[in-house]
C-alpha cells in the first residue's frame, strides 16, 4: 500500500470533511467520528506532518465538543504531559472514575513533574541531555518560546564556576539578572556583574550578564580572565552581518581563546543548522538539542482592508496550504472594527515602525471607551509626573491601550510591561520586534498590521513563528487556576491597511503561505563574515580583512595570521580597544597621534562639553570617510550645528537633570528657535521626521515645528531624548573613553558626561543597573537602606526600602524599578 503524504492529501476530498471542524461550523456527529478515525490513522503514519495534523484534529474536536478523552489519550502517548494534566484537572473523575488505571497514569505523569509544573517529554529530554554528568559539550538549544530555555541557564548556577550570559540588548540585563536572583539555584550574595566596570581583578565564581559590547570590554580589561560556561541568548542574531553581531562573534572567539574547555551554549527559538553558529578561528564541537513538539496549533486569519483588498475574513490552514472564507462571520467595514470585535483578554498588535506604533495606538484608543480603574489612573498620574502630562501614552492608557518600542524610556517600559501583565483592563499592547527579544507578557491573541521588520526587510518565517509563539504562552495555558485548553489554539490576524501595511507585501495570503506552510523548505544563511559557514568572495574580501585586523588587534594571534595590520601607536591601540570602526585606524593612527602629542605638549585638557566635542572632531570625526553609510555619525563630521547640539546635550547630561527637566529643556530650545525663525523652524528628529527639509534629499529626517502644539513637541522630545541617550551610550562614549585614556579630559568632566555625576556612590549604583534618577534619589534620601561596597563594586538593598518609599509617596516608576532590581 502506498504511503500517504500531505501532497496527496491536498489533492483529495479530505478538506470537505475537515473544513467544517477547522472553521468551527456545524458538523454532524457522524462526520466527527470519521474525523477521529482519520486522526488516528494520521497519528500512526510515518509522515511527521500527518502526525501533527492528526493531533490538531483531536485538539479541534476536544475544544469544539468538550469531549477531551481522545486528547487525553493522545497527549499521554505523545508525551504532552502538561496537556494531559490540565485535562485531568478540568475533568477530574470523569476520566477514569478513580480506577487503578487512573492512579497508574497519575504516577506516570508525576515523573515529568518539576517543582509545581509538568514538563513535556521534549522538555524533560532537553533538560536531561543538557545536564548529563561530566558533560563538557557545547550545545545549540533550539526550542520554541515557552519551552524552558531560560531554566537551562539557572540550572548551571550551582556550579562553582565563572558563568557568562550574553544578552542582545541592555533592556534584558535587568530582566535576566532578576530571573537569576529569583531562581532556587542562586546562592544569595554571589556577585552578578552587569557592567564591565563592576568587575574587580581576581573575581572568581561570579556571574556576568552582559551585552556583547560589555563582554568584549571586560575581556580586554583582564587579559587573563576566562569563563567556564557561556550562554548566548537569542543566538540566531549571530547569523546577520552587522557590526553588533561581528562583536558578538568576536566575544565568542575571545572566550574560546582564553579557555579551550569553555562550554558555549547557544539559545534560540529557531535555527535550521546548528553548525551555522560556529565562529571562525575556534575549534569546538557543537551538539544540537532541538524540541519539535507540536503542542499549540495556531488559527491564522487574514483580512485585507487595503484599496484593492476584498475585506473578507479568511482562515488559513498550514497543512492544506489553503485559505477558506469564513462566510458565517459578519463583514467588517474597517480593520479597527474587526480588531475590537475579535480581541481577547490580552492582545498584541504588531506594527513595524515606532512612529506608526504610536499613531496606531492613538487611533485604536479613540475607538475604545474610557476606563475607570484605580491602578490605571495611578499609573497615568505617575508617568505624567515622571515625564509630562502631554505624553501620548497616557491618552492610550485611559482607554486600555499601551505602546512599547525602543524609544520609550527604559524604566517606564519596565513599569508598563508589569502593569499590562497585572491590570485586567489594559487589553492592548502595540509593539514591534522589541517583543521578539525576551520580553515576556501575557497575551492570547496577535494582530499583525505589517509584515515588515526594520526599514527594508520583511519578517522571515522564523521571526514570524517566534512572534506567534509570544501569544498563549505555556505559563498562561497551563496555569493551575486559570488554564484553558482553548489557548492551545492561539488566534492570529493579519490585517491589511493602506496606512500601515502599505503596498508590501502585495498579497497577504502569499506572504502567509510562504512563511507558514507546514512543509515549506526553509532556507538559512550564515551571512556574518566571522562565521565558519559564511561565503568567502572577492566582493567581501576587503571587509573580511578589516574584521580580521580588528580581531588581531583586540586579541593578538587569535586568527593565526602573520600578515595582519597592527596598530603601532598609543591612540591606534586604544581605538581598537574601544571598538572604533568608523574609520580605518591603521591608516589614520599616525596623523591622530601627532594631534595627541601636540595637545599634550601644550598640557591641553578638555574642561567643557564644547571643548570635548571639538576635540572629538579633530581626533576622530574628521577621519570618517565621506561615503560612510552611518548618516548620523557623518553629520558630526560635516555639520557644525550637529556638533553644537551634542555639546548642548553633554552639557545637560552633566547637570544630571530628571527626564521631565530634559523634556522641558528640549521644548524650550525648540521654542527659542521658533522665535528666531518665525514661520519655519526645521529640527533634525531622525525616523520621527516627516520632511526632507526641502533640500531634495531622500530621507525625511526633519520636522518643521511651526504650528506644532506643545503636546507634539513634548512627544517628540521624549522619543528623541531616549534615542540620543542610546546614541551617546553606544556611539559617542567610545570616543570619550579613548580621550579619557589619553588623559585629555578633566576627570570630573569625564565622569559627569558618562554618569551625570561624579559621586562615587551614585556611579556605583548606575554601574549596578540602577537608573540615574533612582540612583540620585536613593543616595540623597535612602542611603541607610543600601549596603554599598566601593571596593567590591557591589550594592545590596536592605529590607524596608520599598515600604519607606511608599510611605514618602515616591514615583511609582522608581518604586517598581527598586522591586525589579532588588
Amino acid at each position: 500500500m502506498k504511503k500517504l503524504n500531505l501532497k496527496e492529501l491536498r489533492n483529495s476530498n479530505f478538506k470537505e470533511m475537515y473544513y467544517p471542524l477547522l472553521c468551527n461550523a456545524e458538523i454532524s456527529n457522524e462526520k466527527l467520528i470519521k474525523l477521529l478515525k482519520i486522526a488516528i490513522v494520521f497519528l500512526s503514519a510515518d509522515d511527521d506532518y500527518l502526525k501533527k495534523l492528526g493531533y490538531k484534529i483531536i485538539l479541534l474536536y476536544g475544544n469544539k465538543t468538550g469531549d477531551y478523552i481522545p486528547l487525553y489519550d493522545v497527549s499521554l502517548n505523545l508525551g504532552y504531559i502538561p496537556v494531559s494534566k490540565l485535562i485531568e484537572r478540568k475533568m477530574g473523575k470523569e476520566l477514569f472514575g478513580g480506577t487503578f488505571f487512573k492512579e497508574f497514569q497519575a504516577a506516570f505523569q508525576e515523573t515529568f513533574r518539576k517543582n509545581s509544573t509538568y514538563l513535556s517529554f521534549g522538555q524533560q529530554e532537553l533538560n536531561s541531555n543538557f545536564k548529563k554528568p561530566n558533560s563538557n559539550e557545547s550545545f545549540a538549544v533550539i526550542a520554541p518560546t515557552s519551552f524552558g530555555k531560560s531554566e537551562l541557564i539557572t540550572s548551571t548556577l550551582d556550579e562553582d564556576k565563572n558563568i557568562c550570559i550574553v544578552v542582545p540588548t541592555k533592556a534584558l540585563l535587568a530582566q535576566t539578572k532578576k530571573r537569576i536572583m529569583n531562581s532556587e539555584s542562586y546562592a544569595k550574595g554571589r556577585k552578578i556583574v552587569t557592567h564591565h566596570e563592576m568587575y574587580n581583578l581576581g573575581d572568581r565564581n561570579f556571574i556576568a550578564v552582559l551585552t556583547q559590547e560589555r563582554l568584549v570590554r571586560l575581556l580586554q580589561y583582564d587579559k587573563s580572565l576566562a569563563f567556564d560556561i557561556a550562554f548566548i541568548d537569542e543566538a540566531h542574531n549571530l547569523l546577520d552581518n552587522t557590526g553588533r553581531n561581528h562583536l558578538l562573534a568576536t566575544a565568542i572567539m575571545m572566550l574560546k581563546n582564553r579557555s579551550a574547555s569553555v562550554r558555549v551554549h547557544f539559545l534560540t527559538p529557531f535555527l535550521l543548522e546548528a553548525n551555522n553558529l560556529k565562529v571562525k578561528f575556534t575549534s569546538f564541537s557543537l551538539k544540537s538539542l532541538r524540541i519539535d513538539e507540536y503542542i499549540k496549533t495556531e488559527r491564522v486569519h487574514v483580512c485585507d482592508f487595503r484599496e484593492n483588498g476584498d475585506k473578507q475574513l479568511k482562515l488559513y490552514d498550514p497543512f492544506l496550504n489553503e485559505f477558506t472564507d469564513l462566510k458565517q462571520e459578519k463583514t467588517y467595514e474597517n480593520y479597527l472594527d474587526l480588531l475590537i470585535d475579535k480581541s481577547g483578554n490580552k492582545n498584541i498588535i504588531y506594527v513595524n515602525a515606532p512612529k506608526d506604533i504610536q499613531s496606531f495606538a492613538l487611533e485604536l484608543a479613540e475607538r475604545l471607551p474610557e476606563i475607570q480603574d484605580f491602578e490605571i489612573n495611578k499609573a497615568i498620574e505617575s508617568i505624567a509626573d515622571f515625564l509630562d502630562v502631554n505624553y501620548s501614552l497616557l491618552k492610550c492608557m485611559k482607554n486600555g491601550v499601551i505602546y512599547h518600542h525602543g524609544a520609550v524610556p527604559d524604566n517606564v517600559k519596565l513599569y508598563i510591561e508589569n502593569l499590562f501583565s497585572s491590570c485586567r483592563d489594559l487589553k492592548y499592547i502595540v509593539t514591534n520586534t522589541t517583543l521578539l527579544e525576551g520580553v515576556n507578557i501575557p497575551a492570547d491573541k496577535l494582530f499583525l498590521k505589517s509584515g515588515k521588520v526594520g526599514k527594508t526587510k520583511h519578517l522571515t518565517a522564523a521571526q514570524l513563528k517566534n512572534l506567534i509563539g509570544r501569544v498563549c504562552r505555556f505559563k498562561e495555558v497551563f496555569d493551575e487556576s486559570s488554564g484553558n485548553l482553548k489557548l492551545l489554539e492561539p488566534e492570529v490576524f493579519f490585517l491589511g491597511s493602506d496606512c500601515y501595511t502599505k503596498k508590501k507585501p502585495k498579497s497577504l495570503p502569499d506572504f502567509i503561505k510562504d512563511r507558514l506552510k507546514i512543509d515549506k523548505k526553509l532556507k538559512e544563511k550564515a551571512e556574518n563574515l566571522l562565521l565558519e559557514n559564511s561565503d568567502r568572495t572577492e566582493d567581501n574580501k576587503l571587509e573580511r580583512d578589516k574584521l580580521e585586523d580588528f580581531l588581531e588587534n583586540v586579541e593578538p594571534n587569535i586568527t593565526g595570521r602573520r600578515d595582519g595590520n597592527y596598530a603601532a601607536t598609543e591612540v591606534g591601540k586604544l581605538c581598537f580597544q574601544h571598538n572604533i570602526l568608523e574609520f580605518d585606524i591603521v591608516e589614520n593612527e599616525v596623523a591622530i597621534q601627532t594631534v595627541v602629542d601636540d595637545l599634550r605638549a601644550n598640557n591641553y585638557v578638555a574642561l567643557s562639553s564644547n571643548e570635548l566635542i571639538e576635540l572629538m572632531n579633530n581626533l576622530f570625526f574628521k577621519f570618517i570617510p565621506s561615503n560612510s553609510k552611518d548618516r548620523v555619525i557623518l553629520r558630526l563630521k560635516e555639520k557644525d550645528k550637529a556638533r553644537d547640539f551634542y555639546a548642548m546635550f553633554f552639557e545637560k547630561k552633566m547637570a544630571n537633570p530628571s527626564y521631565k527637566q530634559m523634556i522641558a529643556s528640549f521644548v524650550f530650545h525648540w521654542n527659542k528657535t521658533l522665535e528666531r525663525k518665525k514661520n519655519e523652524a526645521f529640527v533634525y528628529v531622525g525616523r520621527w521626521g516627516d520632511s526632507n527639509r526641502g533640500a531634495g534629499g531622500y530621507y525625511k529626517d526633519w520636522v518643521n515645528l511651526w504650528g506644532k502644539s506643545d503636546a507634539v513637541k513634548v512627544n517628540l522630545a521624549i522619543v528623541r531624548i531616549k534615542e540620543e541617550q542610546e546614541f551617546v551610550s553606544y556611539m559617542l562614549m567610545k570616543f570619550v573613553e579613548v580621550i579619557n585614556d589619553l588623559s585629555l579630559i578633566n576627570g570630573d568632566t569625564y565622569l559627569k558626561i558618562k554618569f551625570s555625576t561624579s559621586d562615587p556612590y551614585k556611579i556605583l549604583l548606575i554601574r549596578n543597573g540602577f537608573s540615574s534618577s533612582l540612583s540620585t534619589l536613593l543616595i540623597n534620601k535612602y542611603k541607610e537602606y543600601l549596603s554599598i561596597n566601593l571596593v567590591n563594586n557591589t550594592v545590596t538593598i536592605k529590607p524596608g526600602l520599598y515600604d519607606k518609599m511608599k510611605e514618602y509617596r515616591e514615583s511609582e516608576i522608581l518604586i517598581h524599578e527598586v522591586t525589579y532590581i532588588a
